[in-house]
């Protein structure tokens, strides 16, 4: 399984410089976007030992269930980066550049995130954007991409 630590030693990966590049038009851009996902798994991790650590702020069962996405958030991201080839299209409507922002937006999210229910709100909207990836459906996609990014406008606003 894939592991990072920090999104900023993944922020200059070979992401191609032009903005108008399709999200997921290459095998490359599928694992970037995997990539970036096993980054934010890694920071939902951080964050629920940080919040796990007062225990006022989680209860076991929720801390459990949380855990339990992240768990499966670490398999769609190894699934995008080891089956690349098969998720690779030319014909998604968002730009590669738009997707990694919103990722990065996630995990900056991620980071102020201080309750256990704001965590939950990021992790549910990021594992069925990625688990969306799978179904190739880009309307779908798309609309999942949408929520996220309305989810950490609303965090950003708090």
């Amino acid at each position: 399984m894939l592991r990072f630590t920090n999104l900023n030693a993944i922020a200059n990966t070979t992401m191609s410089q032009d903005s108008t590049v399709s999200a997921f038009s290459t095998e490359e851009h599928v694992r970037q976007v995997g990539q970036r996902i096993a980054g934010l798994s890694e920071a939902i991790h951080h964050a629920l030992r940080q919040l796990t650590q007062d225990l006022k702020h989680v209860d076991s069962s929720s801390g459990y269930a949380l855990l339990t996405e992240e768990y499966a958030l670490r398999a769609r991201a190894n699934i995008l980066h080891v089956d690349a080839k098969r998720f690779a299209r030319a014909d998604f409507p968002a730009t590669q550049h738009e997707v990694i922002a919103t990722l990065d937006d996630v995990n900056t999210a991620l980071n102020g995130a201080c309750s256990a229910e704001q965590l939950t709100e990021l992790i549910v909207g990021l594992v069925l954007f990625a688990t969306s990836i799978a179904c190739r459906n880009n309307a779908t996609i798309s609309l999942l991409l949408g929520d996220l990014k309305q989810q950490v406008a609303a965090h950003a606003a708090n």
